[in-house]
Parts: C-alpha cells; structure tokens; sequence
C-alpha cells in the first residue's frame, strides 16, 4: 500500500525547466544591451583611447555588479518558489501516509475481509480477517492467486468472476460459497476496479462478510415458512387473519390480510386477500352485527371469544374462535358445522316426535291396563263361582279346564297389574326427597312375609341410608329385586338374601341386593332388564317379565343406574345408586 513520488516529481519539474531559462534570457538581454548602449556611447563621448580603456574597465565592473545583483535576486526568488513548493509537497506526502496508515489500521480490526488483487489475480493486500477466513497469515497470501488458499475448481470460479468484474467496470456484490479450513462457508463480498492515473485499470479490490450463519438461519427460517405455510394451507379448518380499519378512531370495516385454502371451500369465497369484509359481504354487518362487535371487540382487547352461531349473511352455521394477537389485527379460526346443526336439529325434532309416541303410547298402555282389569276381574269371579259350584260334578276335563282359567286369568292379572306399574311409573311426576331406605327394605319385606316363610329364605339388611327417592317406587324396586332372588333360589343350598349400602363418591350412595341363587349368564347380563324378558319359561317360575324392567325405569327416575354382576350357580348381586336423602325436594318429570 506505498505511495508512488511520481506525483511530487511532475509538480517540480515546470520549476527545473523554466527557471534557468527565464534567468539566462534575462541575463543575455541586460548584458547585450549594456554592451551595445555603453560601447556606442563610450565612441561618441571620449575621444582619447586611454581614458576610453579606463572607462571600459570601470564599465565592466558596473556590469559585473549589476547582473550579479540582478543574479541573486532572480535566484532567491527561485529558491523560495522552491522551498514553499517543496514543503507543500512533503505535507501532502504526510496526510496520504497518515490516510495510508489509518486505512491499514482499519483494515487489520475489520471484522471483513478486505483484499486488493492485480489485474493478473495476485493479492497485493490481504487483511487479517481475511486470513482468519482462510486459516492462512496474510504473508502466505501476498503475491498468490486464489488457487493458493481454494480448492482448483472454486478457485477457477472466483477468478473469472474478478475478470468479469474487471472488464465490465462495475461495482458488484455476490454470494461466493467456498471451503475453508472451518468448512464450507457462505460470504457476501462487495467488488469493483480500481484505476490509477488516465485511467488505468490496476486491480481489483474487495470486502467480504461471512455470512454462513446468516444464511443457515434463512434457510431455517425459509424451511420453517415452508412448514407453515403448509400447515397453515393444509389444517381442515378455515382460517382468515384481518386488519381493522378505523374512521375517527371508531372501527367500522376490516380488510382480510391472508386466508388459507380452507377458507374458501368453507364458505364459498374467493380473492378475497387485500379487499374489504363490506366489499366481499356487503350485508355482513347489518344481518350479523354481533358477529362485528365481537371482532372489534377482540381486536381491541386482545382478549380471545368463541362463538357457535349462524352467519346470515351467508346461510351457514359456524363455529368460530377469535384471537388477536397486535391491537386492530385479530384472526378467525372456524369450521362449518351447518350439517352437523341440521342433523342435530332433525334428531331433536325426531326425538320430540319419539317423545311424544313413547308417551302416547305409555298412556294407552296405562288407559288400556286400567280398563282390562273389570273384565277380567269378572272372568275370575264367575269361573272361581263355577269351580265352587260344580267342582267335582263334572268329568275330570272340566275341573281341569276350570282351573286353567283361573291360573291363567290371575297370570293375566298380574301382568296387567305390573304393566300399569311400569306406565305409570313412565308417565308420572316423581317428587324426590329424603327418604329412608330402611323402612323401604321393611316394607318389601312385608310385602314378600309369605314368599320369604315359604321359601325359608335367610334375610340380611345392613345399615341403610336416607336417598333422594319416593317412598312407595323404593319399596317397589326392593321388592322386586328381593322377590327375584326368592324366585330364582336354587334347589342346591338354603335360600340367602342380603341388602347393603356403601358410599361411593360425595353425594352417592351404591346399593347390593345380593342372592345365592341359580345365577346369570353373561349374555342376559342387559337383556334382563329389557320389558318382558325373562330367564325361564313361565311354566317354570311365575312372574311377568315385568320386574327388573320396571326397577330399571325406577331407578333411572330417580337419576341412579342399575347393572348385575353374577356367574351361572353363582347367585347374582344387583347393585344401583341413588344420591343422598339431603337438602330440598327435587322434581323428576
């Protein structure tokens, strides 16, 4: 990085060249001029040959003087010329060296590379980040081509990238990616000529950055909008990110800033980025108003709101969440849930009509229930009449035929009697409230006296609790459960029954109606308490397939479940939960 003198000689040779001739031009006019004024005056004045040589030498040495004189002035005008040109020039040559000195500070604490190149690729200047880049110190680099520090082939690239930058004349800035003893690396390098006097290309210079990291993290960046963006045009719901716009500080429109694909075949709109809500929906705001306050709302508070609700401006049932997440930005994620809504709303109107058969058809079970049983009390009458009067004076056929009737009439009875049960405990209002399971237990109890002695059938009822329940559909379900294990003992071993309770969760209570009887196979386990089911025929054990139906309507009144758990010549245990006797009363229609 010297500084040629070239300069400072080109400014003093003007001064070398005219100076001796101004002074010898004037020296030769003052001295022709003396000569031929004062040897023709001398002629004309003096007339004696001896003074005239005298007045000559005399002559001479005024002469003498006066160009001496003349002389020294001249020279001294000269010199001071040179002197102040002189100084001017070493204090020019001190600020470039100074600039010089400065630049090479600069360029060793750069954090670039910088570098000078001839126009033949040799580096004249190499600074020492530049050599960090490279693993190499800058005195192995000056005066060598790149094929010294890259590899052959990106070294051959770089060289006619500098050739071409040369011979165009251009400042440019590339990305050059090269191997380095820190591996391969990325550097973004700003190059250009440089010229010299007229104009005369010396080289090339640069400044190079790496900026491998930078370029790691773009690509990162890059990858990850890529993921994004194929998450964002891939999620099955609808997405829509939008900006308010305001007048007056008020909110009175919003443009949409981007969409995913899903927007589109959600609702049916297309190009809609970068328009206005009132230029895609134009009654949007009037038919939907909430729908805008709850967007403005969210955009100014940054508070996000979920909304299910039918938009209808467009005809379309909606699930929307709204989020903001930069006040007067906000973004919507929604699905259409308008066929889920009419098929809901089709179940509900086909559960009404449901409904509304069940409970037709419970009332016409109940009015049909009510009105059989007169006849068929009558029919029991007469044919009990019948068998007192004429048992025995007809042939055996008859008494026989006598005695089915009433078998089966009092059968008939008590299925008509178990199927008003069950409708009216369908059909009726229950007034839930604290109600002793004991005294429920005790009743049954008293209602099966005959069944339990003749069976000879073991009872054990443990602590029981108060429930939320009605006194006489307790003692109904009890009974039931409790005249199921009279009914199906076994044949085995003595008949056992036991009642308990335990607490379960805050608030419930589950019950065990345990028996030792025949058991249950897995299969009927839901099958039995379906209505009119049973596990043996009716010829075998009398009942209606009425009962365990009925106990499960009951307990489902009283907002409990009931299930059995039993193995074949096992016994069975039902168990079922009903919520503690405390508090107020509640009403189960």
């Amino acid at each position: 990085m010297s500084q040629s003198p070239t300069g400072s000689a080109r400014q003093l040779s003007p001064s070398k060249s005219s100076g001796p001739a101004k002074i010898a031009l004037i020296y030769a006019a003052i001295a022709a001029t003396w000569i031929i004024v004062s040897d023709n005056s001398l002629a004309y004045f003096v007339g004696n040959a001896r003074q005239a040589a005298d007045i000559s030498v005399y002559k001479g040495l005024a002469f003498v003087a006066l160009t001496t004189f003349i002389l020294y002035r001249l020279m001294m005008r000269m010199v001071i010329k040179l002197t102040d040109l002189h100084a001017a020039v070493e204090r020019e040559q001190a600020a470039k060296l100074e600039a010089l000195s400065l630049l090479e500070v600069i360029a060793d604490k750069s954090t670039d590379a910088i570098y000078i190149k001839d126009t033949s690729g040799r580096y004249q200047l190499f600074n020492r980040q530049a050599g960090r880049f490279v693993g190499k110190e800058s005195s192995e680099v000056i005066g060598h081509d790149d094929r010294s520090i890259f590899l052959p082939g990106e070294a051959e690239a770089l060289m006619e990238v500098d050739r071409q930058i040369m011979e165009g004349g251009v400042v440019s800035t590339v990305e050059e990616v090269m191997t380095t003893p820190n591996g391969i690396c990325t550097f973004l390098s700003n190059k250009g000529p440089f010229y010299g006097e007229g104009h005369q290309l010396l080289g090339l210079f640069g400044v190079a950055r790496d900026i491998t990291e930078r370029k790691s993290l773009e690509d990162r960046i890059a990858e990850s909008e890529k993921q994004y963006r194929s998450l964002f045009d891939g999620m099955l719901s609808g997405f829509a990110y939008h900006k308010v716009e305001y007048i007056d500080g008020a909110p009175v429109d919003f443009t949409y800033l981007a969409v995913n694909k899903n927007f589109t075949l959600l609702t049916g709109l297309c190009d809609v980025v970068g328009k206005r809500v009132s230029e895609v929906i134009p009654d949007l705001k009037e038919k939907d108003s909430e729908l805008f306050d709850i967007y403005f709302r969210v955009a100014d508070t940054g508070q996000p709101e979920r909304v299910e609700r039918h938009v209808l401006s467009l005809n379309l049932w909606f699930v929307i969440s709204v989020f903001s997440t930069q006040k007067g930005y906000f973004a919507v994620i929604f699905d259409n849930i308008t066929d889920r809504v009419v098929a809901q709303n089709e179940i509900i109107k086909n559960n009404e009509q449901l409904l509304q058969s069940n409970l037709d058809l419970e009332q016409f079970a109940y009015v049909s229930s009510h009105d059989l049983q007169t006849p068929l009390r009558n029919i029991i009458s007469y044919t009990q009449l019948l068998e007192r009067r004429y048992k025995g004076k007809l042939d055996a056929d008859a008494d026989d035929f006598i005695d089915f009737i009433v078998k089966n009439s009092k059968q008939m009875s008590s299925l008509i009697s178990d199927l008003l049960e069950y409708s009216r405990t369908t059909s009726q209002s229950l007034l839930l409230q604290p109600t002793s399971a004991s005294e429920a237990v005790a009743q049954a109890l008293e209602n099966l006296k005959v069944d339990i002695e003749e069976g000879c059938v073991q009872i054990t009822v443990g602590d029981l609790p108060m429930v939320m329940a009605e006194q006489t559909r307790l003692t109904s379900l009890f009974q039931n459960l409790l005249g199921n294990g009279i009914k199906y003992r076994s044949t085995e071993r003595s008949p056992s029954l036991s009642v308990k309770a335990e607490r379960v969760k805050q608030g419930w209570w589950r019950f065990a109606v345990t028996d030792n009887g025949i058991g249950i196979e897995d299969e009927y386990h839901d099958k039995i308490f379906e209505i009119f089911q049973r596990l043996s025929p009716a010829s075998e054990r009398a009942g209606t397939g009425i009962g365990l139906a009925l106990c499960r309507r009951i307990v489902h009144r009283f907002g409990g479940s009931i299930w059995v758990e039993s193995e074949p010549g096992q016994g069975a245990t039902f168990f079922f939960t009903l919520r503690a006797g405390v508090g107020a009363q509640i009403s189960s229609s």
